[in-house]
């Protein structure tokens, strides 16, 4: 198999995953429950910067209020875009938001963070996107402990064992999730100033027993 070929099926399986994310009715009890606390956490800006959105599934939840929608991929957007014709969606690199300096309330970032690289540009530029001061920035990040892992061991790897034959979605996640949870709090630390931190779905605050890591940051 080739680079280009590993490459494809990476992506075809990262799609599927997405699908199957909420479809499987134990895997979006947890969703809503994540998305509807995100939500909840920037109830009070007109204005939410869904960052890294993929195919638009946290739209729904800030319906009433004006949605951005940003990703660099024109095949997730797509999606996006078709579902959610409501929001406006652009296709747009992290590291370079077509955005004013401080023009924005609030930006959300969901299962995103652990995937990217240049996570010290990014966070950057988040920064300068929004409003001094009054700006918030929440980062909602997966745990990676014994709880998640033996979720996705049940759910999300078993379903991809079935649909793709032999493949290693478990070494695909490793790959794939580049920044674990201490080195994304450590930073966020360096460019916010961090406000909560919430647990879920557990709320004791310890990795190993959650799924989820939701971060408050303030600009």
């Amino acid at each position: 198999m080739n680079i280009r070929d590993e490459s494809e099926i990476d992506a075809a399986v990262l799609c599927s995953v997405n699908k199957y994310s909420y479809s499987n009715p134990i895997v979006r009890f947890f969703e809503n429950m994540f998305h509807r606390e995100i939500a909840r956490l920037v109830a009070d800006a007109g204005t939410v910067v869904d960052l890294c959105c993929g195919m638009g599934h946290h739209f729904r939840y800030e319906k009433g209020k004006r949605v951005i929608g940003v990703d660099s991929s024109e095949a997730w957007l797509s999606v996006a875009r078709r579902e959610n014709p409501w929001v406006e969606c652009i296709k747009a690199d992290a590291e370079n938001l077509p955005f004013e300096d401080h023009a924005i309330e609030a930006v959300v970032m969901i299962g995103a963070i652990e995937h990217i690289k240049n996570l010290d540009n990014v966070l950057r530029e988040t920064k300068r996107i929004l409003k001094k001061n009054t700006g918030k920035f929440v980062v909602g990040i997966p745990c990676e402990g014994a709880f998640y892992r033996l979720g996705r061991h049940f759910t999300t790897a078993r379903y991809i064992r079935k649909q793709f034959k032999d493949y290693d979605y478990i070494a695909l996640c490793k790959k794939e999730h580049c920044n674990d949870l201490p080195f994304i709090i450590r930073s966020l630390k360096n460019h916010f100033y961090i406000k909560r931190e919430l647990w879920l779905p557990f709320r004791i605050p310890h990795a190993s027993i959650n799924a989820l890591n939701i971060v408050v940051c303030a600009s």
